[in-house]
């Protein structure tokens, strides 16, 4: 469980910090906005802007939803219910919680939605 911990706040940082890198904290915790570019004043500039705010949005939102699975996992682990199915209430696979460490659900139970 240590080392699953570990690699949860390990994952947890570079979060932050790719978010750190398109997007403002809020001041609410774990939560950004992503930043709006200025590469000038004239049309094509203006375009451009509008498209790489859009790309922003769509990888802070990502992120973000990322971010915000890894935050309940840790809470999870901290009140001893981290690895156990919300489904079903059976124990998820280390080895499906070793390849996505916010898993939720077993592999029985993914697969079925």
């Amino acid at each position: 469980m240590q080392e699953m911990k570990e690699r949860l706040l390990t994952e947890q940082a570079n979060l932050r910090k790719q978010l750190g890198t398109i997007a403002n904290p809020t001041g609410a915790p774990d939560d950004f906005a992503a930043r709006f570019p200025s590469y000038g004043d004239e049309q094509d500039e203006n375009a451009q802007e509008v498209a790489t705010y859009q790309d922003r949005l769509s990888i802070e939102t990502n992120l973000q939803q990322s971010l915000q699975e890894v935050d309940t996992a840790l809470v999870k682990i901290a009140n001893s219910t981290y690895g156990t199915c919300e489904n079903c209430g059976k124990a998820i696979p280390k080895e499906r919680l070793k390849a996505f460490l916010a898993a939720t659900l077993c592999t029985d139970c993914a697969a079925k939605q």
